[in-house]
């Protein structure tokens, strides 16, 4: 394979031999060429560190001391995380359990309208709910019914004809 020579600063090198492991560190030193190539010479200079490992153990410790060697604290054990897990984004999703909350005790806005002995449901006949359908169909298509008509025209009438009865309300009888 290719090497590029000038970005190659340091070497480490491991050897085993006999019950020896040793690792040598070099430095690399890049000369002129000298025939006529364009790969550059190179010198291999050793430098620190360097280490000679040696083998002492080549047997397994008694199951009791191997058992004392690798047993961890209990804080140190990490805990499952229940109920997580990881989606196609790779965000952490989490899934928590909770009662059925009780509405009726919880604390919300006071709203008169949704108390249950105040607000009773307006009861229709058959005949009256039918009749309030055909009257909803009429004012959706258009259709003038009783003077209601769809569109700002009734709108306007029936603002024109709240001001006047504001107007009356608000004059004072004169006093002689």
């Amino acid at each position: 394979g290719k090497i590029n020579l000038a970005s190659l600063d340091h070497v480490v090198c491991f050897t085993a031999a006999q019950d020896k492991i040793l690792m040598r560190t070099y430095m690399l030193k890049l000369k002129k060429p000298t025939d006529g190539s364009n790969v550059p010479g190179t010198k291999l200079l050793l430098s620190a560190p360097c280490a000679d490992f040696s083998i002492r153990r080549t047997k397994w410790a008694s199951l009791d001391l191997w058992r004392t060697a690798v047993r961890q604290p209990h804080q140190l054990v990490a805990k499952k995380a229940k109920n997580l897990s990881t989606n196609a984004l790779g965000d952490q999703v989490g899934r928590i359990h909770m009662e059925k909350q009780d509405w009726s005790t919880m604390q919300t806005r006071k709203v008169k309208a949704l108390h249950a002995n105040k607000a009773t449901p307006l009861k229709l006949t058959k005949e009256e709910e039918a009749e309030a359908k055909e009257r909803a169909q009429k004012i959706h298509d258009g259709v003038e019914v009783e003077g209601v008509r769809k569109g700002s025209a009734a709108k306007a009438k029936a603002m024109a004809a709240k001001k006047s009865e504001q107007k009356r309300s608000t004059k004072r009888p004169r006093t002689a």
